[in-house]
């Protein structure tokens, strides 16, 4: 049984699933912030839910991005500690990958809004199968590098980037969906796949965070 893990986007998400990527069992709530302080108590009601402990694991699994720099982080630490402290594989996979998840028997473009006209995209054929590596371009880009479709558009950046295809000619749709995080259902078939590498999985940032840090005040030059 896998524990799998999603702090990425808008919502803090634990869930069960078996090596057929078979939901079992789930907690998810959605959130903006506060995943640190939410994750492991999240854990411990999945884990009571299922009348199960820590024993009963055999893998782990987290969302890797993209996604908030902080909240992707929060899952990336917790999964890395238990995975150390019961000396289980853990296994990364994309937020992109979880939500293409959702779709099957068509191709579906995911792309979530990375602000200033840029969306986080990638494309999947109708079998899942990813046609390029995540990327974030400005919408325009993002349209130009679909093939020609027919297929739909999802997330927060879909309705964006579908209309950006249409004036290219591409038979791409958005389908009316803007969420960004991937129901429990999607997140157990994508992480029960992902497979564990010879490092710990590492945060997929495809662009700098857009804070900027704050100048000194009152300082005055020699």
């Amino acid at each position: 049984m896998r524990l799998i893990l999603d702090t990425a986007l808008d919502a803090c998400q634990a869930v069960l699933a078996d090596a057929d990527g078979r939901l079992l069992f789930a907690r998810s709530e959605a959130l903006t912030r506060g995943h640190a302080e939410r994750l492991m108590p999240l854990v411990e009601e999945l884990l009571d839910a299922a009348g199960t402990g820590y024993d009963a694991l055999d893998s782990l699994a987290v969302t890797i991005g993209p996604g908030s720099f902080t909240g992707l982080r929060v899952g990336l630490a917790a999964a890395r500690g238990l995975s150390v402290a019961l000396g289980l594989p853990l296994a990364g996979f994309t937020s992109l990958a979880a939500r293409a998840a959702e779709y099957s028997a068509t191709p579906v473009a995911i792309a979530f809004d990375a602000r200033n006209a840029r969306v986080y995209h990638q494309a999947f054929d109708a079998e899942g199968n990813p046609q390029d590596g995540p990327s974030v371009d400005d919408v325009a880009l993002a349209a130009a590098r679909l093939g020609a479709g027919p297929g739909l558009v999802t997330g927060s950046g879909g309705e964006a980037l579908a209309a950006a295809a249409t004036t290219l000619g591409k038979a791409w749709r958005f389908d009316g969906n803007s969420r960004d995080a991937a129901q429990p259902e999607a997140l157990a078939r994508a992480g029960a796949t992902a497979r564990p590498g010879t490092t710990p999985p590492a945060p997929l940032y495809l662009k700098p965070a857009d804070a900027i840090a704050a100048k000194p005040s009152g300082l005055v030059a020699p």
